[in-house]
């Protein structure tokens, strides 16, 4: 039995409780059930998986997401992040709500003037993070 397989057979560490809301019951007790994995075309499919690389490329295609990440304002990255989090369990008004309440905090930031900076000067900017 591999770990895979142990986790899938237990109902404990959230498996039976939230894979059926990643995807379609029928697949989440499928695989619930019989503790088989998916391959990784399957699992794109069901929004498991964004991307798939093949091994040799995946320290490479890891870096430039990270050389991406490390372009964009820490601070907005963080707030996008408490919000996708929070909408899970909110009404889409009461998410919306909130997604305001985050961006009226974010127009009090030095990275929002660093951005509108960099944006007017033509160059990159260069966040500090608040």
């Amino acid at each position: 039995m591999t770990p895979t397989q142990i986790l899938v057979y237990s109902p404990v560490f959230g498996g039976a409780a939230i894979l059926p809301k990643l995807v379609p019951v029928n697949v989440a007790k499928y695989l619930l059930f019989t503790g088989k994995s998916l391959p990784a075309s399957e699992m794109k499919q069901y929004g498991l998986v964004n991307e798939i690389v093949e091994h040799e490329q995946l320290y490479s295609r890891v870096q430039e997401l990270c050389d991406d990440l490390a372009e964009k304002s820490p601070l907005v990255l963080q707030r996008m992040k408490k919000i996708a989090n929070q909408a899970q369990d909110q009404t889409r008004q009461s998410a919306l709500d909130s997604e305001l309440l985050e961006l009226r905090e974010h127009f009090l930031s030095a990275d929002i003037q660093e951005g509108l900076a960099a944006f007017s000067e033509k160059r990159k900017p260069v966040f500090i993070g608040n």
